[in-house]
């Protein structure tokens, strides 16, 4: 009987770890959504100063984003239409792990709520996912800083 019983709490215990990790994935998931502008982009230490960057959207839904490229963005994208990226979180992770699909690519990252920020450290196609949110000596890493963004607040500015 004794065996039963332990047996019972360790299976409670995995349990209820599962449930605390959904239930942060899923705060985060509500945390995320809506869209958030990309306000810096590290790589392998360097800061960009905008110019790959410039007017990138992430719109967050459930279990996808809406990534939209900014009017400088390279590789042809600028000006292009939004891309959908399915994503999943692992919130029982430290860091916690952010993770991407585009068709059959899979990008591994990480996140972080820092204030009213969101910080995403993603590593490039084929590599292992980033551990810190410090790009420098990681050529393969790409570490973005967003803030929350809402096209119609900055649209209706004041007409005087």
């Amino acid at each position: 009987m004794y065996c039963v019983r332990l047996r019972f709490a360790f299976v409670a215990a995995i349990a209820l770890l599962s449930v605390d990790a959904s239930a942060d994935d899923t705060a985060d998931r509500q945390r995320l959504k809506g869209e958030w502008r990309v306000v810096a982009l590290q790589s392998n230490g360097e800061e960009d100063l905008g110019a790959s960057f410039k007017g990138m959207i992430w719109d967050f839904a459930d279990k996808e984003y809406t990534l939209t490229p900014g009017s400088t963005t390279p590789a042809g994208l600028a000006g292009k239409r939004g891309v959908k990226v399915e994503y999943s979180l692992d919130g029982k992770q430290n860091p916690r792990h952010f993770t991407q699909k585009l068709g059959n690519r899979t990008l591994l990252g990480i996140y972080q709520f820092e204030d009213d920020q969101l910080k995403v450290c993603l590593a490039r196609f084929g590599h292992d996912r980033p551990t810190k949110f410090d790009t420098k000596g990681m050529n393969d890493w790409l570490c973005y800083r967003l803030e929350r963004f809402e096209r119609n607040a900055e649209t209706s500015g004041s007409k005087d």
